[in-house]
């Protein structure tokens, strides 16, 4: 007699993935150059406002942490204007991979790598260079206020990291690896994202590997932001007391 065997898919060790195969590199293109486009529109306009007040308002708006919060900003509205971005992320934010021992095991390792290669590139090479990250980050002026405080550690320990690796991880890597390979997904959106990071770029580069392979093991965005989240919290806390 045959016997019929049921799969528990909570128990189950895999973890699920979202895919839109619907995704082209005009969809992609399209709404990174909206991104970035919408932040040059708003440059201009900014420009052209501070001319006629007689003020510079750039420092204002896009200096520090502010200017982190605006790029969310504008990053949340190219979001919300395509849907097949929006769709092609919506199954990429499982929180069953935090279910299983072998996702902290991961994280551990991350951590471990993190410390080890920014100990080594920055402490030992000298080949990064973050003390201009707090002048950056414009930390004189979060330690202003308790509001300026609380932007502060919101906009670089929170909206930041996730807006990084939805962008990066959750639509530049996965769009590379689903549609050449791995590998090609891995180092263009770690390259790309330590460009972006002036003064550590290999430091950076190093991070967006990490986060990278977390993803591909766990196939959840969540586990790379958790860890992203949780080094920019150390990062912005040591920054601000010493």
């Amino acid at each position: 007699m045959n016997e019929v065997v049921e799969v528990n898919e909570e128990e189950s060790p895999s973890f699920s993935e979202g895919r839109d195969e619907t995704l082209t590199w005009k969809t992609v293109g399209t709404f990174i150059l909206s991104f970035i486009g919408l932040s040059f529109l708003t440059g201009i306009v900014v420009g052209v406002v501070s001319i006629f007040i007689g003020h510079d308002l750039f420092d204002t708006i896009f200096q520090g942490y502010r200017g982190l919060l605006l790029d969310a900003l504008f990053f949340l509205i190219v979001i919300l204007v395509f849907k097949k971005i929006r769709l092609s992320l919506v199954n990429s934010f499982s929180l069953r991979p935090f279910k299983y021992f072998k996702t902290y095991l991961f994280l551990i390792a991350g951590i471990i790598i993190l410390f080890g290669s920014q100990l080594v590139l920055i402490a030992v090479l000298g080949i990064d260079d973050t003390s201009g990250q707090a002048q950056n980050l414009d930390l004189e002026s979060a330690k202003s206020s308790i509001w300026s405080m609380l932007l502060f550690f919101l906009s670089i320990s929170i909206i930041t990291p996730i807006k990084e690796e939805i962008l990066f991880r959750g639509i530049i890597y996965r769009f590379l690896a689903e549609r050449y390979h791995f590998v090609v997904g891995l180092i263009a959106s770690s390259v790309i994202f330590g460009l972006l990071h002036g003064g550590y770029p290999f430091s950076a580069i190093t991070m967006g590997i990490v986060f990278a392979l977390l993803y591909k093991l766990t196939k959840s965005l969540m586990v790379p932001i958790a860890l992203h989240i949780g080094w920019n919290l150390f990062v912005a806390i040591v920054q601000f007391i010493t």
